[in-house]
């Protein structure tokens, strides 16, 4: 996530993570498991990454990207979501990856949990409705 424009967002390809080598990054507290996999892809080619800021949240991560001051690396779903303008590009494929779940009661009237995963499967076409 970059602020519109930017270089690295401008692309049609995936960006290797590499990329990011000196590039002022903006990433999670120095605990959580994302920030660990931004940093171990990038050392495992030899790059280091520059984090200059770690924060607990990802919507200061969209605001500083996007106002330009850092780059972020975030879940494609904060990315499309963002509140701020944000400049965005995929990842490549495999560098990093999650999988969020939602579990829910079947035969149950839920019109709220319906709602909810209708909105999930409309905003990310690659969920796997179970």
């Amino acid at each position: 996530m970059t602020a519109p424009g930017h270089a690295l967002a401008g692309g049609s390809t995936r960006l290797p993570l590499a990329e990011l080598a000196g590039e002022p990054l903006i990433s999670m507290a120095p605990d959580h498991p994302a920030r660990r996999e931004v940093e171990a892809v990038p050392a495992r080619t030899g790059a280091t990454p520059s984090v200059l800021v770690a924060t607990p949240g990802y919507a200061l991560v969209c605001a500083l990207a996007g106002a330009g001051l850092v780059v972020g690396v975030v879940p494609e779903m904060v990315a499309r979501t963002a509140a701020t303008p944000v400049g965005t590009r995929l990842l490549e494929a495999g560098a990093l990856g999650r999988t969020i779940s939602v579990v829910h009661r079947a035969g149950e009237a839920a019109p709220a949990a319906d709602a909810f995963r209708a909105l999930l499967r409309g905003a990310f076409a690659r969920a796997r409705p179970v």
